[in-house]
Order: C-alpha cells, then sequence, then structure tokens
C-alpha cells in the first residue's frame, strides 16, 4: 500500500471512529479490541494486521493512565523538549517517528517549542519545487506566521504523498524564494 492510500484509509477509519461517538481516550477506554478491530473493518480500513484496533484501545488506556489522557501533561512531562516529547510519544504502541512527525506538524501550532517543523516528506517535496530544505527558511516563506507555516507544510506533505510537483507548482504558479522579488 503506498504512503497516500495509507492516509486515506486512516482517516476514513478515524471518521468511522468519530462517526461511532469514540472521539476521546475515555470513549476509547470503554470499548473492546474486538469492537474496536470491527469497527475498523467496517469502515473499509484494510491494514494487514489487526493490530491497529489492539494499539488505539492500548494507547488510550495508556494516555488515561500516565497523562489523565492529556497530551498536554505529556508535554510538560517532557519539560517542553521536542527530543523528550518525541521519546514519550514514541512509548505509545504503533507510534515511530513518522506518528510522531504527523503529531509534530499538527502540534506545532500550539506547542510553540516545537516550531519550525518540517519532516522529510515536507522537506524533499520542498525541495522538489525548488524551496530550500530548512524549517527556519520554509517558515520565512510564511513571514514566520505558524498557521501559515503549518498549512504549506501540509501542502508540501500532500504534494510529496501525490508525487504531483510539477502540477501543483504550474497551478500555483510558485516561484522559488530566489527568483521573487525584494522589497
Amino acid at each position: 500500500m503506498d504512503d497516500q492510500q495509507n492516509y486515506s484509509s486512516c482517516a476514513q477509519a478515524c471518521k468511522a471512529l468519530i462517526s461511532a461517538g469514540l472521539e476521546s481516550p475515555e470513549d476509547m477506554s470503554l470499548i473492546s479490541k474486538q469492537e474496536c478491530r470491527q469497527l475498523l473493518r467496517d469502515s473499509g480500513y484494510d491494514r494487514y494486521d489487526d493490530k491497529t484496533a489492539g494499539f488505539l484501545v492500548d494507547d488510550a488506556h495508556l494516555l488515561l493512565t500516565h497523562y489523565k489522557g492529556d497530551f498536554g501533561k505529556l508535554r510538560d512531562a517532557a519539560g517542553r523538549d521536542p527530543a523528550q516529547e518525541r521519546l514519550l510519544l514514541k512509548k505509545f504502541k504503533g507510534i515511530g517517528d513518522g506518528g510522531v512527525d504527523i503529531f509534530f506538524r499538527e502540534a506545532q501550532l500550539v506547542w510553540d517549542e516545537i516550531y519550525p517543523f518540517a519532516d522529510k516528506k515536507a522537506l524533499k517535496a520542498a525541495r522538489l519545487v525548488g524551496f530550500r530544505e530548512h524549517p527556519k527558511v520554509l517558515a520565512e516563506l510564511c513571514q514566520n506566521d505558524i498557521p501559515t507555516f503549518v498549512r504549506l507544510v501540509a501542502a508540501l506533505v500532500r504534494m510529496e504523498l501525490s508525487k504531483s510537483y510539477n502540477d501543483v507548482q504550474s497551478q500555483a504558479q510558485l516561484r522559488p524564494p530566489h527568483s521573487m522579488p525584494q522589497s
């Protein structure tokens, strides 16, 4: 399964869980792994194993037990240090560096110690459309506006997943920073 299909499958599964009223760690801790597995299957989640359901239920319990269901408490336990946050997040089953990267891309909106964060997928796409491969440079392109930067990083990741570099560049009429007029 390629990355784009995997992301689509995960998004579909997430929608199914939310539709079933499973919107919090507390909600997830109330269902069995088998019930979660069935919800995922019914949603069309097509992973090759049934580990994901177990991860979701077990990780909800971990978040509740260690952090009272609040990632902010994990942040505090890590001393607001991104390296420590990464280590603590990777203690959740099924979460590796890729999962932490996804979390960091979104969390940097409110976890200022992470900003500016762009993962390998975003940086590769940036390079392929002519931008420099550095989060600080990309942030400067966004005038250091965090929400704009987060949207740019998300767009770069979508571009990398769909391999649509040329289409996106021509449609958006993107110009690399070295060709932008100086003010």
